[in-house]
């Protein structure tokens, strides 16, 4: 039979292995996860059954241990107790460090939120738990929620508002800028928060939140080609002799 003693603690300990039938003792120093091979010391025991055999420890314990005459047994000593294992200190070793690893990657892989739950959240208006809960939040999600409180900031709606309210709200400011633009009255409209909200309807427009908005797309078309030749607003058949707005916000619509 196979015998060995394997030190799991965390700490470097001295075993004084004796055998009780001879006498004879053995003094093993191991290092963390480090195993000796103390069958010699116990193969003097004659008979059929157990095989006793006394460990004292460096740290003060000391313990009589009966082992039965299998084939292999590795006594374990960890956190100032000693099991015993009927397999080799090897395949104790490896198994922790494959339990070691798993848990490794168990901790570093983030769980995220399913994309049902987030389009909720975004639904019911919960700004408030899915900015608590930007880590959670699938990444190529990030985007619709920070369209998606952005949009709850410029139009200054609370936490709980109901999404579909607020998108009935943009669309119809589309509708308004549309209007004043084509009627040469640009003058009227916030050209840079018109440029955010263009933004966000796209990007809700693209995940399914809010319905096809012709003003939206007119508004697009009108301003991008303003730049390089006069624009034709749709309403009154007439050009506009003149840019909507400079270069520096063109890039925000492409």
């Amino acid at each position: 039979m196979k015998v060995y003693l394997l030190n799991l603690s965390q700490n470097t300990v001295t075993f004084i292995v004796t055998n009780p039938d001879t006498g004879n003792s053995q003094t093993y120093t191991l290092s963390p996860q480090q195993y000796a091979d103390i069958s010699s010391l116990v193969s003097g025991q004659t008979g059929e059954g157990n095989i006793n055999v006394k460990i004292k420890t460096s740290c003060g314990l000391t313990a009589n241990i009966s082992l039965s005459p299998t084939c292999v047994q590795t006594i374990v000593f960890n956190c100032n107790t000693f099991n015993i294992e009927p397999v080799s200190p090897e395949q104790i070793l490896q198994n922790q460090q494959s339990s070691s690893g798993s848990q490794s990657e168990s901790t570093a892989s983030p769980l995220y939120l399913s994309r049902s739950q987030v389009l909720a959240q975004i639904q019911a208006g919960d700004i408030d738990s899915l900015q608590s809960e930007l880590a959670e939040i699938p990444p190529d999600m990030i985007p619709l929620v920070n369209a998606v409180t952005q949009l709850y900031r410029i139009y200054d709606e609370p936490n709980g508002t109901p999404l579909s309210s607020i998108v009935e709200r943009l669309l119809s400011d589309l509708r308004n800028a549309y209007f004043q633009i084509s009627n040469h009255k640009q003058e009227e409209v916030n050209i840079q928060q018109l440029i955010q909200l263009i933004k966000i309807y796209n990007t809700l427009a693209n995940n399914g939140l809010a319905p096809i908005s012709q003003s939206a797309i007119k508004l697009k078309k009108l301003i991008q080609t303003s730049e390089t030749t006069p624009a034709l607003p749709p309403v009154i058949g007439q050009t506009y002799p003149g840019r909507i707005y400079d270069n520096g916000m063109l890039g925000f619509l492409v």
